[in-house]
């Protein structure tokens, strides 16, 4: 009921439900009142209301026009606490915010390739790239001949042994030419299975190009 929910006595929602609404839920609230007076949807809502030991807890429930049948004639409004979901929900969104922000500002590429080698992801497109152009991109396709072979075994092995392989890569740029970068490609396992690989990789260009005029 409302009162164990919102720890008020019965005698104390006598008082109108709008004055236990947050001020920031009470437009929403409302609308979704005058539409189940004036129609006979079932109304889906959640907003905030104040319990009884002066703390906002999230309602959610459904509220449902039944004046026109004699043997209710009322509204019938059935809710439940999700209080404690939803500040999972806010925290899982403030964690996820906190993790893009730190992938978009990393120095590095950070690459995600389904098992195939199509790009899922990166931090860091190539200049004028578009959503066409990056996801029929493969990885197999971008390597340089000479070392692809070895970049496409760290690639299965990852997939294989479910552990993070290194090797370096030389990867074509949209100008044509060749850079080279130090990746790693770790397996994202769900449930035992591998479902993609996330690439880390950074650019060491300027130092094989040092490392070729010794």
């Amino acid at each position: 009921t409302a009162a164990r929910l919102l720890g008020y006595s019965q005698a104390t929602l006598l008082m109108p439900i709008t004055s236990l609404i947050h001020m920031d839920d009470l437009d929403n609230a409302a609308t979704g009142f005058t539409k189940v007076f004036t129609t006979h949807e079932t109304v889906m809502q959640s907003y905030r209301a104040l319990h009884n030991d002066g703390s906002w807890r999230w309602l959610e429930g459904s509220a449902t026009n039944r004046l026109d049948d004699p043997a209710i004639g009322s509204i019938v409004v059935t809710f439940r606490d999700v209080t404690e979901r939803k500040r999972a929900e806010d925290a899982l969104r403030e964690s996820e915010s906190f993790l893009q922000s730190i992938v978009r500002s990393a120095p590095g590429y950070i690459v995600s390739h389904d098992l195939e080698g199509y790009f899922l992801y990166t931090n860091h497109r190539w200049p004028d790239q578009g959503d066409v152009e990056f996801y029929n991109m493969k990885l197999q396709d971008l390597l340089h001949p000479d070392n692809a072979d070895a970049v496409m075994e760290a690639f299965q092995k990852a997939i294989t042994t479910h552990e993070p392989q290194r090797v370096e890569q030389s990867v074509l740029t949209p100008g044509g030419s060749y850079h080279w970068f130090d990746v790693i490609y770790s397996p994202r396992i769900v449930d035992g299975e591998v479902k993609s690989l996330t690439a880390f990789a950074y650019d060491i260009n300027d130092l094989k190009i040092a490392q070729s005029e010794l």
